[in-house]
This record gives structure tokens, sequence and C-alpha cells, in this order.
């Protein structure tokens, strides 16, 4: 497995949002930055590869409607921030990188 420091020498850092807004209702109040695969060894390769996202603290974790305390907002972003990894590191790399599928319909996913 690769160390977080040796995937900035093979992946550059993805830019996910044109502006600073909260993905899931565009508001540009009390933003939170989140990484989108998050936990131990996902928080650092997240921030590494760009894999970050503006949440507002209502869709962040102040409310049982946020990617925190709800699981289905929290795969959705997880599959999209796979998808978009993968449009330019392909699937192999993204399996690599965080070694779980997020993708529905998958043998390998959710």
């Amino acid at each position: 497995m690769r160390s977080a420091s040796s995937l900035s020498k093979t992946i550059t850092k993805l830019n996910l949002q044109k502006n600073k807004e909260c993905w899931f209702c565009h508001t540009t109040n009390n933003l939170h930055h989140h990484e989108i695969f998050f936990g131990t060894a996902n928080r650092k390769k997240s921030i590494e590869t760009g894999m970050q996202v503006w949440l507002c603290g209502t869709h962040h974790n102040m409310s049982g409607h946020s990617v925190h305390h709800n699981h289905d907002m929290d795969l959705k972003l997880k599959q999209w921030g796979q998808m978009e990894f993968e449009k330019v590191y392909g699937h192999e790399t993204f399996m690599n990188t965080f070694h779980k599928n997020y993708m529905k319909g998958d043998d390998n996913g959710i």
C-alpha cells in the first residue's frame, strides 16, 4: 500500500468545486470543508487528492440531514467523488487509493 505522501507524486490534486458553496444546497453561509472519504487513512488521502467539498453546517454535521448523520447523503457524496476521481485517474487507481468501491450495482460496491 502506498503512503499518502507518495500519492502526491502520482496524483494531481483535483478541484471539485468551482465556487465556495455548499455542495448540497449552494448556500455560502456557515461553510465547513469536508473530506469526502474520511477516517484515519482516507482523510489524509482525500486532502492530498482534492477529494474535499464545501458543506454548510446543516449538511455537514449539525443536523440529522447531514453527511455525518445520514448514510444516504454520505453515500451520494462518496459516489459522486468516486465518479469524479475516476474520470481523471480511472477505477483501478481509485481502488488502489481508497480500497473501496462506493458505486451501486457493482459486485464490489455497497
